[in-house]
């Protein structure tokens, strides 16, 4: 069986991970990152955000080796360098999935 580390304890999150990976095929480890203090809903950082719970995941746990590391971050980018009159926020999600 297969072993994969989840950087949150969010439960949208997990199933996530349940409907993309065969349950009976992998055991499923949750960690909670909230001693990192990032925004709930990042604005601007939402990559830096899922890299800093994708490293933080892989160092509290070492030397234990899981098969995957998944950081999975949502959050709102602004880009504000457009030459439009209006901005307009996106929702973004950004996900790291390493595989040893």
């Amino acid at each position: 069986m297969q072993s994969i580390l989840l950087a949150s304890e969010s439960q949208i999150k997990l199933n996530v991970i349940k409907e993309i990976f065969p349950i009976n095929e992998y055991e499923i480890t949750c960690i909670n990152c909230d001693c990192l203090q990032l925004p709930a809903q990042p604005i601007n950082c939402t990559e830096q955000c899922a890299k800093a719970r994708l490293n933080y995941i892989k160092q509290s746990t070492f030397p234990k080796d899981y098969d995957y590391y998944i950081s999975i971050e949502n959050g709102i980018e602004i880009d504000d360098e457009e030459d439009d009159e209006e901005i307009l926020p996106l929702d973004v999600c950004v996900a790291f999935i390493e595989h040893k």
